[in-house]
């Protein structure tokens, strides 16, 4: 039977944001269900590392999460088509000039990755961008958790 009063479990939006916004080859970021906490299974190439303000034992983790599957919610990281998205509506926020065109011309070429970075930081609007990127990265952020049942705080 379906309990209505079940509580839907919990999770910091900011911690959720902050594993998609800079997830990289250090590891794996998971929401542990029952301390409603977002881990990182570390890599072991960086085993010892610190993320999010806490020491993360590698091998403790990777055995929970093998011994313990269903605690355990894989946070995805942001694909390319993603951050081809991201730096596309920040192009598009842009007035028409040269700034936008400058990176209209890149978000075209065959590898814009880096070099759309590049520009924003030479054209000064690397603070700007920050912003507008971590916005979009909550939105989806939020989507995931509406998607796995978690209250985002």
């Amino acid at each position: 039977m379906f309990n209505f009063f079940k509580r839907k479990a919990r999770v910091e939006l900011e911690d959720i944001v902050s594993a998609m916004a800079y997830a990289n080859k250090t590891g794996d970021y998971y929401y542990h269900k029952p301390s409603e906490e977002v881990v990182l299974k570390v890599n072991p190439v960086f085993s010892g590392f610190s993320a999010m303000g806490a020491y993360v034992e590698t091998d403790d983790l990777a055995a929970d999460i093998k011994a313990n599957p269903k605690d355990y919610i894989h946070v995805p990281v942001l694909g390319l088509n993603e951050n081809y998205r991201i730096m596309v509506g920040y192009t598009e926020t842009l007035l028409d000039g040269e700034e936008k065109d400058h990176l209209t011309q890149i978000l075209k070429s065959a590898y814009p990755f880096r070099a759309f970075g590049r520009a924003v930081g030479a054209l000064g609007l690397t603070s700007d961008y920050e912003k507008y990127r971590l916005a979009a990265i909550r939105d989806i952020a939020a989507e995931w958790c509406r998607e796995n049942g978690l209250r985002a705080r």
